[in-house]
């Protein structure tokens, strides 16, 4: 039985706890009533990585209040700091909850399961999602053919000028031709299907292309000199973790924001060069 079947299975039965899913993807998705609550999965961008990549607080923030926290509570801890609202929490949570199910129900093969009664997420639950629509949206979102480890590449525009929209241009200031489409959602604080989005969207202005399969893998730039504290690379949690373990995010890279500044994505020098290229052609 694939994953999507039985998590209807367990839906019609009105189940309570959390089905572990054990194969090329890993992950564990949480039910109460036979509805939806939350669910994570390897490499899918956590809540930590939203946050912290959308500069919401820092990695040393973060792992305070995962030491103060409670199982269950988290969320609402999260909210009384004012870290962020009660309607963001639930937008970033259902975001990443479909995230993780649609990398869990497109799994090749027939990865393992187990169904653990009664146990429930580290996060208080604030979802409270119907199989019906689970459904349908893991069935939208399994026709994207872009795989999640291709290292898109910026490209000469054809014309002089392209529309890309806010999102979009947060994905191509990140894309170096290195960084696979996974990372640049993982470390930026990105959805991973909004990313996805993005690149294709990109792909159509004219402004990214993606390499064939088989095409070697360029090498990591090298960094001249030590960066500066400001221009520091954001702190990442490597993806893996699936439960309430304290375990902290990564803080040697920190960003700080200084009082009354808004961080944002810097673009990278070889797409600022082809920006200023077309501007010049214009003329």
């Amino acid at each position: 039985m694939s994953v999507i079947d039985e998590l209807g299975v367990l839906a019609g039965d009105g189940a309570s706890g959390a089905l572990k899913v054990e194969g090329r993807q890993r992950g564990t998705v949480y039910l109460d009533d036979g509805r939806f609550i939350f669910a994570e999965a390897t490499g899918v961008p956590d809540l930590a990585s939203r946050l912290i990549g959308a500069r919401r607080l820092t990695a040393e923030q973060w792992n305070a209040l995962r030491t103060e926290g409670r199982p269950g509570e988290f969320g609402t801890l999260l909210v009384e700091r004012g870290v962020i609202t009660e309607e963001d929490l639930t937008a970033v949570l259902h975001s990443a909850f479909l995230d993780a199910v649609t990398v869990l129900t497109a799994d090749e093969g027939e990865p393992g399961t187990r169904f653990a009664p009664l146990e429930r997420p580290w996060i208080s639950s604030v979802l409270d999602l119907e199989v019906d629509f689970l459904k349908e949206e893991v069935s939208r979102r399994a026709e994207h053919d872009i795989p999640l480890d291709v290292r898109p590449r910026l490209s000469d525009l054809d014309a002089p000028w392209g529309i890309v929209e806010n999102r979009q241009w947060a994905v191509a200031c990140r894309i170096d031709g290195v960084t696979t489409l996974r990372d640049l959602a993982w470390r930026n604080g990105f959805s991973l299907y909004e990313t996805f989005e993005s690149v294709r969207g990109l792909v159509r202005a004219g402004l990214c292309t993606l390499p064939a399969p088989g095409t070697p893998e360029p090498e990591a730039p090298v960094r001249a000199a030590p960066v500066e504290a400001d221009d520091a690379l954001l702190p990442r949690r490597e993806p893996g973790a699936t439960i309430w373990d304290r375990t902290p995010v990564e803080t040697g890279l920190t960003r700080s924001v200084p009082d009354g500044k808004t961080m944002f994505a810097v673009p990278s020098t070889d797409l600022m060069k082809r920006l200023i290229q077309a501007l010049q052609d214009m003329d």
